[in-house]
């Protein structure tokens, strides 16, 4: 007998957080719903907008012209070089 008095309470603990973690689940899912959907169509404009590029190269033959401003890459391979006398004399220091 003591046991009934003490059952019904944990199983209706157990059903109302059944109730509340369905509650929970459906709300996350109602309120992800438009985020879910706007991927989706945003996926589908991408695709298509692959699709549209890829015939206008097939249909023109264009080809992307890549060109490297040389200045930018002479830049770099000095600044790269500094980096690399500075680390190197820092490293000397350190050991020293």
């Amino acid at each position: 007998m003591d046991r009934r008095r003490y059952l019904w309470p944990a199983v209706l603990l157990l059903v109302l957080l059944l109730i509340a973690l369905t509650g929970k689940v459906l709300f996350d899912e109602v309120t992800s719903w438009p985020a879910r959907e706007l991927h989706s169509v945003s996926d589908q404009a991408s695709a298509e907008a692959r699709k549209i590029r890829d015939a206008f190269v097939d249909l023109f033959q264009l080809q992307p012209k890549i060109s490297v401003n040389e200045t930018v890459v002479f830049t770099f391979m000095v600044l790269f070089a500094i980096n690399v006398i500075v680390t190197a004399v820092g490293i000397q220091f350190t050991v020293q």
